[in-house]
This record gives C-alpha cells, structure tokens and sequence, in this order.
C-alpha cells in the first residue's frame, strides 16, 4: 500500500496535504485525474512508497482518464516482448551467423591483447625489485596490481563473453 499527498484548492478552498491510500501507480495517477475531473487545482503531489518519496508532476493530470490507453501500450509492449525475435528467413540466419563469427574474431583478438598487457604487467613488477627508490617501489607496485587485477578481471569476462558467443553460433550451425 502507498501514500498518495496531495496539496490543492477546490472550489477557493486550499486543502494542504490530504493523505489517500493507493495500491499501485495506476490507482494514485487515476486518483490525481479523477481530482482534476472533479475541478480540484492540483498544487503539489506526492506518492511515498516505503522509504521512497517521489514527487509527481501535477501538469500531468488534466482530468483525461488514462487507465485504458496505458492498458492498451501496456498490452502492446507485453505483446512485442512475448515474440521471439529470432530471424525467420535463410537471410537473417546468415546475417546472425556472420555476426557471431565477427564477434568471435573480436574477441579473439582482445584476448590476445589482454593476455599481452598481463605479461608486460606481471614483467614490469618483476623489475621493480631492482627499483631503488622503496617509496617509489611500493607506489609502483600497487598501481601496476591494481592494473594486473583490472586485466584479469576483463580476461575472465572476455573468457565468458567468447563461450556464450561461440555456444550462441553453435545453436544457430545446428538449426
């Protein structure tokens, strides 16, 4: 249940900070229009949720009830997302099989790009040893940790991003 606050005037009289009980978003927004409909002059709204407090855009309501044409965009959408979006035609199946070799290629080479930066980090902090400055040393030595950790946290998840790629156009050879 949430708190629906509303501040108006109807009829000359300013009514501050009227408290309804709404069940959902739809219920306060239909609540605000029916207010408008019924000749109240909407100065500030305010739907409380919990812990959360958002306020609302009274311009918005102008008194058009709007249950029905949100329902329908609400069917709508539920409609385009229930559909599945894969490629009927020969055509598309081509197209989404050349995408996901490209993609393999791609990361293909950021592995190998990856794996690069990691040697030439891991050999930089074996030359900090001989590095004479111990200030210097250990400054040196954290940033090019964090450096190695932020590759090896892209490594794994390039590593991951390839699989589901490659088990993706697998799928796709099959069918």
């Amino acid at each position: 249940m949430m708190m629906l606050v509303v501040n108006g005037i109807i009829r000359g009289i300013q009514c501050p900070d009227i408290v309804f009980w709404v069940n959902d978003y739809e219920s306060a927004f239909e609540l605000l229009t029916q207010l408008v409909a019924d000749q109240w002059t909407l100065r500030q709204a305010t739907l409380i949720d919990g812990m959360e407090r958002m306020p609302l855009p009274t311009e918005a309501f102008d008194g058009q009830a709007f249950r029905a044409p949100v329902k329908s965009l609400e069917q709508q959408w539920k409609q385009i997302l229930s559909t599945q979006s894969t490629p009927s035609t020969a055509l598309g199946k081509y197209r989404l099989k050349d995408w996901h070799c490209r993609l393999d290629v791609y990361y293909g080479q950021q592995l190998t790009q990856l794996q690069t930066t990691g040697l030439a980090l891991r050999e930089k902090l074996t030359r900090l040893v001989a590095l004479q400055n111990p200030s210097l040393r250990l400054r040196l030595w954290d940033q090019y940790n964090r450096l190695l950790e932020s590759n090896q946290r892209m490594l794994s998840q390039t590593v991951v991003n390839r699989q589901r790629n490659q088990d993706r156009l697998a799928k796709l050879e099959k069918s």
